[in-house]
């Protein structure tokens, strides 16, 4: 993992710990880290920090705003990494099946 997602992690972790009403610094840095996670492939983390801070950006400045819409698109994007991963996995096992089958037959 590289050492500025590392960074990330450690100020999020003292901004909730040392400023927890601070939730608009805590939304952008768990947007930073999403966009970091994505890039980096681990989209189950990156999911879960676009989710905090979407929570947190709707809380401050309700559904209509570019922040919000931003922690949107993030979730989007993991969303459409996950559809692409399964669908890959599943052409994947198909293509195994058919295998398997063609040797039985």
């Amino acid at each position: 993992m590289s050492t500025y997602v590392e960074r990330l992690e450690h100020q999020l972790a003292q901004a909730k710990h040392r400023h927890p009403a601070n939730n608009a610094y805590i939304s952008k840095i768990c947007a930073r880290l999403g966009d970091e996670y994505v890039h980096s492939g681990d989209i189950a983390k990156a999911e879960a920090a676009y989710a905090e801070s979407y929570e947190i950006r709707l809380s401050i400045n309700g559904p209509d705003h570019l922040r919000v819409a931003r922690s949107l698109h993030g979730l989007a994007v993991c969303h459409i990494c996950q559809a692409t991963t399964h669908t890959t996995k599943r052409k994947a096992l198909l293509r195994q099946a058919k295998r398997s089958l063609k040797e039985v037959l």
